[in-house]
């Protein structure tokens, strides 16, 4: 468990969360939608297919909503419900589409698409977005092949009037009824070309299923990839905490910082000559350099000596152990401070060389 702790900290737990949520919505509303896109597309080319195999039959011998089948229509024409589907695109440029209603033998209703027209030019020679001229339905009792089309929505848009001509954002046969009062059928027939009162016909959608195939594949990809890096980064935060110079092992790894309490007694030496300055004189830690320990203070405290009298050089010679002694006892005498170079080896030097001078002023007549 102490090695996932780390996971409870703000910035991994919304780290965490938030690639959960990205998974979630990968597998379970990303990809199923792209898949039903697919599915649909599938649904569709396989329609249309079908449609020019079979033979056209009668609307009434048709179920509700189907797409795509080709159906045959007798009756009239009902030019006074007529409207426009504006702001569509047909073969890649601007085009109205024209609506009309189709009044059967049997009295329903049906709202025929007879084609699209292109808007009329401006005065400079561009494309504008005008109504145009077109041929107006023709009158009496005719008969009509198309495909059955479902509603595309959008009733919530409305009916624009704009240069007397009813106009509709969708092509929606409750829309269109309601605003010519005619109770037309759910669902439109879109006429096949050469048929009595068609315009431009509407050419019939490509036979391929598109990318939404691959777009699912690569949002399960995406769920997956955000997962796996989630477990690498995890799994690399655990490493680097519990490597020895990581962060929680580089503290465990440092040694404990030492005292001069703690190694009293070492012999201070002079660092270039390698020899002792007096071999009977002991010193801390503090104050010899380059070793490791915890820096001495910037100023360090120096014994002087007592005034007394000098020992005899014969003594010296005799006794040559307690002259060492001697001197070690002499400690007691007035503190003074003597500043000390920051720099581990100058901090070193300046050690050795009041271990020398000491041993000098011990020798003084």
């Amino acid at each position: 468990m102490n090695g996932v702790r780390f996971l409870l900290r703000p910035g991994w737990l919304g780290l965490t969360a938030a690639v959960v949520l990205f998974a979630v919505a990968c597998f379970t509303v990303l990809a199923p939608w792209q898949f039903r896109r697919h599915d649909e597309r599938q649904a569709r080319n396989e329609a249309i297919e079908m449609s020019f195999h079979l033979e056209p039959v009668p609307l009434g011998q048709v179920p509700d909503g189907t797409q795509w089948r080709q159906v045959t229509l007798t009756g009239r024409y009902l030019p006074e419900g007529e409207a426009l589907a504006r702001l569509r695109s047909v073969l890649g440029e601007p085009a109205f589409e024209v609506l009309t209603p189709f009044e059967l033998s049997s009295g329903d209703v049906v709202l025929v698409d007879r084609g699209f027209v292109r808007p009329a030019r401006s005065a400079g020679g561009g494309r504008g977005n005008q109504v145009p001229e077109f041929e107006e339905a023709p009158a009496g009792q005719v008969t009509v092949v198309g495909r059955l089309r479902r509603d595309e929505g959008g009733r919530d848009r409305g009916v624009l009037d704009d240069g007397g001509h009813r106009q509709v954002y969708a092509i929606d046969a409750a829309t269109v009824g309601e605003a010519a009062g005619l109770p037309i059928r759910p669902g439109y027939v879109q006429l096949n070309a050469g048929q009595p009162g068609v315009l431009g016909p509407l050419p019939l959608p490509q036979l391929d299923t598109g990318p939404h195939l691959a777009y699912a594949l690569q949002w399960i990809a995406f769920g997956l990839m955000a997962l796996v890096g989630w477990v690498l980064l995890v799994r690399r935060e655990r490493a680097e905490a519990g490597a020895p110079g990581g962060r929680a092992g580089s503290a465990a790894a440092r040694p404990p910082a030492t005292t001069g309490a703690n190694h009293r007694g070492a012999p201070c030496r002079r660092r270039r000559g390698g020899h002792a300055a007096h071999a009977g004189r002991l010193h801390s830690p503090g104050e010899v350099g380059g070793l490791g320990r915890a820096p001495a203070p910037a100023h360090r405290p120096f014994r002087e000596p007592a005034r007394g009298p000098p020992p005899s050089p014969e003594a010296d010679l005799q006794r040559p152990g307690e002259r060492g002694l001697h001197l070690a006892g002499l400690e007691a005498g007035v503190q003074r401070t003597v500043p000390t170079p920051h720099l581990p080896g100058a901090r070193g030097r300046a050690a050795d060389d009041r271990c020398a001078h000491r041993g000098e002023q011990g020798r003084r007549p």
